[in-house]
């Protein structure tokens, strides 16, 4: 295949990029949705394995898949590898900052590596995106509050708290 490309190339300058973009989104959704499936089964290693790949190619082909670094950090955070799930989340929250589910995870795997700082901080930010995006009163916005009003007061950092939670 990779020779009838470069032929093709050759002689007309260049590929039909559209139909070249489908192709390769089928390949990222065919791994992504194989991964999955072996996460739903508890098979870790090889729901690993397979969104990684489609993790690579949606990055080696400039196609922003977000959602791919969202669903590796759930599978690492489920493993206890918090600090592998706090790079590859990171890394989607650099990529889409608007999201709060990722402030959220990453608050769970510094609350779980004892950085309860950073995990209140975290939390936070999750409830500001969610806030702004959706309000004060939405469930998900008041669920993460509740955690960062727990981890405060459990860890007697009630001072990183903003007014606006209601402490």
């Amino acid at each position: 295949m990779i020779i009838a490309r470069s032929k093709f190339i050759e002689k007309h300058g260049k590929l039909d990029t559209k139909s070249d973009k489908v192709q390769v989104e089928g390949h990222i959704e065919s791994y992504k949705n194989l991964g999955n499936s072996y996460h739903f089964s508890s098979d870790y290693l090889n729901a690993l394995k397979n969104l990684k790949k489609a993790l690579k190619i949606s990055e080696s082909n400039n196609i922003a898949k977000v959602r791919l670094y969202f669903e590796i950090g759930n599978i690492l955070i489920e493993t206890e590898e918090f600090k592998a799930a706090i790079n590859i989340l990171t890394q989607g929250f650099k990529l889409e900052p608007t999201l709060g589910g990722f402030p959220f995870k990453l608050g769970i795997c510094y609350e779980q590596l004892k950085e309860y700082k950073k995990a209140i901080e975290n939390y936070i930010l999750c409830a500001k995106l969610r806030k702004d995006d959706a309000g004060l009163e939405h469930k998900p916005t008041q669920d993460v509050i509740k955690e960062a009003i727990r981890l405060a007061k459990q860890t007697n950092n009630e001072n990183l708290l903003p007014e606006w939670m209601n402490k």
